[in-house]
């Protein structure tokens, strides 16, 4: 059969094969007579998902939210000509490759030599345990017994907790410029004795060490004054842990400097804390396509308000309720939202109180 849109990567359980593709989320085949496969089902309004890994009742995706970080999709396939978005969850990296062994979902770095776990116990509730840096390139991703495989030059075998190469996980890790200033933030899944952090940013021309500050016990950041100061014009911020007297990547992004004109003005958010809904509004100063998404302080994204949508130049004002994507109260806490416009991306934090 011919596919409409290109496809990106594809599983086969039983009588049906699921297939990600450009533009058009995830395809469903009825392949049980093999000279005459047809599309029984598809999702809608998703867009473009690519790597691919079904266990039961459920397909997990991902689905890339920046050049930088993807988000895992978990979908519900237990009715095959009607597939159904359940959630999602924030990766720190572009995924790869994914697979399922037991609760869990194993996510392979594309770009870097990242191990990501996603905890699945609850599939309609994702959760992003974090990552490790695996010190080689690798390829491949088998997961048996408490071990994960992963093939490169070498065969590196790891606990399948991860405890064994880097017990500090990332819930997550974002970077934003915010005026002259670069923010690097991050959080941990758990508590960690072993946490020595640093961040070093390297620019065109020269190195050097960002100062943090530690928030919370799990949470952490780093503002960099210095890269306007010696003109860099993009700069790629590399997180790493102290383990055994060696400094481990953890997570590493580039920002761009060169930029930008101001492409928005975002006002500080109303009334904040709130309980029942929040004002965010923000000034275009252009048309252009703007996303606008809250996130919890994991890093979890809870609520799409604005999906690639493309707004005209003025003020645009958007309530948040305090509720994720199916309509469920979220708990008192600190969430961040994140306007991007363009190339131009601004955060900022808010506080829910019940």
């Amino acid at each position: 059969m011919t596919l409409e849109q290109q496809a990106w990567d594809m599983a086969v359980e039983g009588d049906y094969a699921y297939v990600t593709g450009v533009g058009d989320g995830l395809r469903v085949i009825d392949v049980s007579n093999s000279a005459s496969p047809a599309v029984i089902g598809s999702t809608t309004a998703i867009g473009t998902l690519r790597s691919i890994a079904v266990s039961g009742s459920y397909a997990y995706c991902s689905k890339r939210r920046t050049d930088f970080d993807d988000h895992l999709v978990v979908i519900d396939i237990g009715v095959p000509d009607s597939p159904q978005v359940v959630d999602s969850v924030y990766v720190t990296g572009i995924v790869g490759e994914i697979t399922v062994a037991g609760n869990a979902a194993y996510l392979r770095g594309q770009v870097h030599a990242d191990l990501w776990v996603v905890d699945i116990e609850e599939p309609e509730s994702p959760r992003f345990l974090g990552g490790v840096n695996v010190p080689q390139d690798w390829g491949g991703l088998h997961v048996a017994g408490d071990h994960v495989y992963l093939s490169g030059e070498t065969l590196r075998i790891v606990p399948a907790q991860c405890g064994g190469v880097d017990p500090v996980f990332l819930s997550g890790f974002d970077v934003t410029r915010e005026g002259s200033s670069v923010l690097i933030r991050w959080a941990l899944s758990h508590n960690s004795d072993l946490a020595e952090f640093r961040v070093i940013a390297t620019g065109r021309f020269d190195e050097w060490e960002v100062p943090i500050t530690e928030l919370s016990s799990r949470a952490f950041q780093a503002r960099d004054e210095v890269a306007a100061a010696v003109n860099e014009t993009e700069v790629t911020y590399t997180l790493g842990y102290r383990e055994e007297g060696h400094w481990i990547r953890l997570a590493s992004r580039k920002v761009f400097l060169d930029a930008c004109p101001v492409a928005h003005r975002l006002s500080a958010p109303h009334p904040n804390p709130f309980q029942s809904g929040v004002m965010i509004r923000y000034e275009l100063t252009a048309d252009d396509q703007v996303t606008l998404n809250v996130f919890d302080l994991s890093g979890r994204l809870v609520r799409e308000l604005v999906s690639a949508e493309v707004q005209s130049i003025g003020t645009h004002t958007t309530i948040w309720d305090g509720r994720d994507a199916h309509a469920r109260a979220m708990p008192a806490g600190v969430y961040f939202y994140r306007l991007t416009v363009g190339e131009h991306t601004e955060t900022n934090q808010i506080s829910l109180i019940r």
